[in-house]
Parts: C-alpha cells; structure tokens; sequence
C-alpha cells in the first residue's frame, strides 16, 4: 500500500463514523506537505477512492460547516503535558 493511499484511509478513519466530505478530505491531506506537492496530486487520490471497494459515498442531508485544521499533535502535547 502506498502512503498516499495509507493517508487517504487514515484521513477518512479519522472523522469516525460519520465520514469526511471531500472538502475536508482535501484540506487535511494538504497539511500533509509531503503528498500535496505530488504531481497530479487530486487525480491520484479521486481514482484511489473509486477503485477502493471500503469506501462508501453518502449523500449528507444537509451541507456541513466549513472544518477548521486544528494541529494533533497541538492536542497530544497538551494531554502529555497534564
């Protein structure tokens, strides 16, 4: 497995149970510099998506707010720091 596919699953696993709109999707595998650079970067992701027979598509009932990026390990270093 390639690690943009390993990030593409964790982005997705991450948000739980209620799943991640691209808008998010895209946003978050941004902050990971290294696979945003990558030419034809948003083409890899979609067609990993489509080819991957876990991921399912639903469409929301109603639109979700624009998410914030928040840094994890901000949040980790405060839980260690208690």
């Amino acid at each position: 497995m390639s690690a943009i596919s390993v990030a593409i699953l964790e982005e997705i696993g991450f948000e739980g149970l209620d799943g991640i709109t691209f808008e998010a999707l895209w946003k978050r595998l941004q902050e990971r510099d290294c696979f945003y650079d990558h030419e034809n970067f948003y083409e890899t992701v979609w067609q990993y998506i489509l080819k991957n027979d876990i991921i399912y598509f639903y469409q929301l009932p109603e639109e979700r707010k624009p998410i914030k990026i928040r840094d994890r390990m901000d949040e980790a270093d405060e839980e260690d720091s208690k």
